[in-house]
């Protein structure tokens, strides 16, 4: 429904500050840049510098699909400008709820952080302006990837085909098969803390990277769904701050030459908020159709006999090994 009152991103900063000058900067799709000499002139005297951009429906929306998937209008011009003038940190809010190509914004120096808020609802903007200052620590991990933009030339709209094709020149599509560099890759996710995370058998990351004391074996005797491992794993904050975590588990499958599979996730957990130094334990269980790969038959899959690497996030924790599948 309609939300009795809406919290903006100028709103929820000025709750948090007592003085926020607001710009409007350049029209959401226009090539009108008159806005942008106000901009300048108000990021060379504040201590701070949030920009928001983005997308609205007029962009995105059930019906109407995006013919390119950069910022529309003068959005990188605006933030190439406003960065090079500011006085003090830059912070840019994207808000979304597709990818979008911000390779020039995680590119430029003078960017000091940039926050992806989707489309936020009644108070959105005192998230985004609490999470801006710490209030929390932000725990989301991307559940799209987000594309270059020149994806769009290499993929036709009718090829719905998964996995790339050298052919025609489609580089594959998700995480599971695009080949090409993502501007920013399906599950990514940071924190104002940072943890470590290790199996319950005491091996290292380290340990985990050289295949040592961190294998589990799994063996198919029966009916797929059969056989399984639990891999019990320990979650701790290893940095100065309070913080969640959402933790996401990927499989990574042998390296042959006839699987275009690149990596597959497998479970996912979110931790409440854990203090410095302390620790959460989780459990993750994988059975045999969760290694599984496409089959020749189109629609099919099949479970691959050989070494999968876990990792959760991009932290490896270790190695199970399908045999007899």
């Amino acid at each position: 429904g309609v939300p009795p009152y809406t919290i903006n991103v100028v709103k929820g900063l000025a709750a948090m500050v007592k003085d926020v000058r607001y710009s409007m900067g350049c029209d959401m799709a226009s090539n009108n840049t008159g806005g942008i000499p106000q901009a300048v002139h108000d990021a060379a005297a504040a201590d701070a510098t949030v920009l928001v951009l983005g997308l609205d429906q007029t962009q995105e929306r059930e019906g109407h699909d995006r013919t390119q998937i950069g910022l529309p209008g003068v959005q990188d011009l605006l933030v190439e400008a406003v960065a090079q003038a500011a006085r003090g940190p830059v912070v840019v809010v994207i808000l979304s709820g597709g990818g979008v190509d911000v390779s020039a914004i995680l590119a430029n120096p003078r960017v000091h952080a940039l926050l992806w808020a989707g489309y936020p609802g009644q108070s959105g903007g005192q998230a985004v302006a609490e999470a801006i200052f710490g209030a929390f620590s932000p725990s989301g991990r991307l559940p799209v990837t987000w594309y270059p933009s020149d994806y769009v030339n290499q993929v036709l709209m009718i090829d719905m085909h998964m996995r790339p094709n050298a052919t025609t020149g489609n580089p594959g599509r998700t995480y599971k098969y695009y080949t090409g560099s993502p501007v920013v890759p399906f599950g990514f996710g940071m924190s104002y803390s940072s943890f470590s995370v290790t199996l319950r058998n005491g091996a290292t990351a380290q340990q985990a990277a050289a295949k040592e004391a961190a294998r589990h074996v799994m063996r198919c005797k029966g009916p797929r769904g059969s056989a399984g491992v639990t891999l019990a794993v320990e979650v701790t904050n290893t940095g100065a701050m309070r913080a969640g975590m959402s933790a996401l588990l990927f499989a990574v499958p042998p390296a042959t030459a006839e699987v275009q599979l690149r990596r597959k996730l497998v479970a996912f957990h979110a931790l409440g908020e854990m203090e410095p130094g302390t620790r959460a334990s989780l459990r993750f269980v994988v059975q045999d159709q969760h290694l599984s790969v496409p089959a020749e038959t189109e629609g099919s899959t099949r479970v691959l006999n050989g070494l999968w690497s876990m990792l959760v996030n991009e932290q490896p924790i270790g190695f199970i090994e399908v045999a007899g599948c």
